[in-house]
């Protein structure tokens, strides 16, 4: 996927061709599981989240504080 500058996904940190794996350690291995992983987000209190990703073949986490 193509991440336009100054889009939401950029300001989050994510780069083209990165690879989604895992958002608060929910696998997104399908659209009900990021859809699953999205609902417990908004559902609770959250001061923190990680995104998990494979960028330019390595795993990577992206650690976020929610002001």
């Amino acid at each position: 996927v193509k991440i336009k500058p100054g889009s939401v996904l950029a300001t989050l940190g994510l780069e083209s061709n990165d690879r989604l794996v895992a958002l608060n350690g929910i696998e997104v291995t399908s659209t009900e599981r990021m859809l699953e992983a999205y609902a417990r987000m908004r559902s609770g209190t959250i001061d923190r989240f990680t995104i998990n990703i494979v960028r330019n073949g390595k795993p990577t986490n992206i650690d976020y504080v929610v002001r």
